[in-house]
């Protein structure tokens, strides 16, 4: 694992609060990562249509970096036994400096964690967005994107999407 220890733990969502709920044994889709996730929101989307029929969860925190997944998988990920895991991070990784070899690396071991922990479930990596903020990162962005998306290709271990504009129903069905 390539990152930092003694992140905040305080912004991440207590996974206990979803154990209780009802699913009518429907395992859910769950969404993981930064706060992009976390306060993801567009006009007149409705992400429950997009996961229907499964039970759509959002466990992403802000500040989150890649090895703060891997470090929180094993308890907001895995008792949840989801279907389907829509992951966005690796922003503020580069923001701390981190390189596309750190970024890949860490999504790697964590897709393969997935796979080996939750057999059959669909990953998808949502790319890093180029926000404006970021042009000066922009070179290495897309460099961590381009390597995340043949990683995807070639391990058989996810789907990388190119947008925000995702349609996971040939996943939920």
């Amino acid at each position: 694992m390539i990152g930092r220890t003694g992140f905040d733990t305080s912004s991440i969502p207590d996974p206990t609060l979803s154990l209780s709920c009802d699913w009518d044994g429907v395992s859910p889709a769950l969404s993981v990562g930064s706060s992009i996730f976390r306060e993801w929101r567009e006009p007149g989307r409705d992400f429950e249509a997009d996961f229907a029929p499964l039970p759509v969860l959002n466990r992403a925190f802000g500040g989150s970096q890649t090895a703060d997944q891997l470090e929180v998988m094993d308890a907001i990920v895995f008792p949840l036994a989801p279907r389907v895991l829509v992951y966005y991070c690796g922003s503020n990784d580069l923001n701390a400096g981190a390189s596309s070899r750190d970024i890949l690396g860490n999504f790697s071991e964590w897709s393969r964690r997935a796979q080996e922990k939750l057999p059959g479930v669909n990953i998808a990596f949502v790319s890093i967005n180029r926000a404006p903020q970021k042009r000066p990162l922009w070179p290495v962005l897309d460099e961590t994107n381009e390597r995340i998306a043949a990683h995807c290709n070639e391990s058989g271990r996810g789907f990388h999407s190119s947008t925000f504009r995702l349609n996971l129903r040939h996943f939920c069905h």
